[in-house]
């Protein structure tokens, strides 16, 4: 699956009332994430219009005179303007307008081909799935694309391994996400940005499992809460083996579990992520995820 991002003439356009401080912290930002988002060069393409020099950054000055010109360096330090052309520069030429990328692809992706824009502020007109402003939009724009056109098991596992950097997927969900492709996807997809987004962010706070589960609740929008598995005989079925910092396989208990009671369509289903919070010598203390898929 291939996707292309553009940087039109609105890209960068002055918005009234933004501040240059607020301009200089989001071209940093893109900036930073730009060199994240090419790291995966194969998969996804950056293209920018030569208009984009005419469009005005801030009021009257163009993107051109902002690089090049006096001007600039007068309203900007070399820092914010080196990361502006680092953007542009490494971003391979389109012909295509903004009329074109924003009327006719956009709205034509399909399975094998997504479009999104590069861009610094809000794009009036532009539903937000299509923009992105850094690594967390992007990471966004991928998973949102994901839970449309998952493909196949082997797919979206691979998939999720790169949009959701925070969570660490056991083998085992090859084979377990398979009975949830056809009817789940999007459920599965809003569950797991649930868990990255707001797990790691609530652990952060405390290390007691019951306040964690207790202020991560709180925040996700689920419809039932995450808990912990009430079965100390089901321990056994809810281990899943990883790999240490030694190398070594070593068992963890995955009893924690979000509950998929719906599927897409909100047909009653019995689905689970059974997941731990995280070990600091596996993989970094990521998310661990033993089995997404049918209740176990």
């Amino acid at each position: 699956m291939q996707f292309e991002f553009y940087i039109v003439n609105h890209s960068f356009e002055y918005r009234d009332g933004i501040s240059k401080e607020k301009i200089e912290n989001k071209i940093k930002s893109l900036s930073n994430d730009y060199d994240y988002i090419r790291q995966y060069k194969e998969t996804d393409k950056i293209y920018v219009n030569p208009d984009i020099y005419d469009a005005i950054i801030f009021p009257e000055l163009t993107i051109c005179d902002f690089l090049y010109s006096p001007k600039g360096r007068k309203n900007f330090d070399r820092d914010t303007i080196a990361f502006l052309s680092n953007i542009i520069d490494k971003s391979e030429e389109t012909s295509l307008t903004s009329k074109e990328i924003v009327g006719d692809l956009l709205p034509k992706h399909n399975e094998n081909k997504v479009y999104g824009l590069l861009c610094l502020h809000r794009l009036d007109g532009i539903d937000a799935e299509y923009l992105v402003y850094n690594k967390n939009n992007w990471l966004n724009f991928h998973r949102y694309f994901l839970s449309i056109y998952s493909h196949d098991a082997l797919f979206f596992i691979d998939e999720c391994k790169k949009y959701y950097p925070d969570l660490y997927f056991h083998e085992n969900n090859y084979q377990s996400i398979k009975a949830l492709i056809s009817n789940s996807i999007k459920t599965v997809v809003h569950y797991l940005n649930g868990l990255s987004n707001n797990f790691l962010k609530c652990k952060q706070e405390t290390n007691n499992r019951i306040d964690l589960l207790k202020k991560f609740n709180s925040i996700s929008n689920f419809d039932f809460d995450a808990s912990p598995e009430g079965d100390v005989s089901r321990k056994k079925e809810l281990t899943f083996y990883f790999i240490n910092n030694h190398k070594k396989d070593v068992p963890v208990y995955c009893e924690l579990h979000l509950k998929l009671l719906y599927d897409d369509t909100r047909k009653v289903k019995q689905n689970r992520i059974y997941f731990h919070e995280g070990k600091e010598d596996i993989e970094e203390g990521k998310i661990l995820i033993g089995h997404i898929g049918k209740h176990l």
